[in-house]
């Protein structure tokens, strides 16, 4: 009865290992992570804006760089990874007027102007043939 109580405790012990080690093993390999570098928040007439400077990662992540986000009310306008040992793009001077945004990433200036659409009511939505 020793002999069955040690044996059964090895391989429980061996079996809770394996799993830990398979657990980290798949993290490492297709594990997503998101790490916030910066953030800055913008008031506009079209709502919050952020530009957010992440550190986002799927699996192992070696020699990742940094990614550019801007989020108009979490939805997102631009995202942009930094080339390899460069300094861009990396989405920069954003300012909100009206209805308009711009900034600039290193490589182009951009203008975005956003209006803002009706919404339909109802179940009356048109239907193209």
């Amino acid at each position: 009865m020793k002999s069955f109580l040690i044996w059964l405790s090895a391989s429980c012990l061996l079996s809770l290992i394996t799993f830990f080690c398979g657990r980290g093993y798949q993290s490492m390999k297709s594990g997503y992570k998101l790490e916030v570098l910066k953030e800055e928040r913008v008031e506009s007439t079209l709502g919050t804006l952020k530009r957010l400077q992440v550190m986002e990662t799927i699996g192992l992540g070696f020699l990742d760089t940094d990614t550019s986000i801007i989020q108009l009310n979490d939805i997102t306008l631009y995202k942009a990874r930094r080339d390899f040992q460069e300094g861009s793009p990396v989405a920069r001077d954003l300012k909100a007027e009206g209805n308009t945004l711009s900034w600039q990433d290193g490589y182009q200036r951009y203008h975005l102007t956003i209006e803002s659409m009706p919404r339909e009511t109802g179940k009356t939505s048109t239907t193209a043939n």
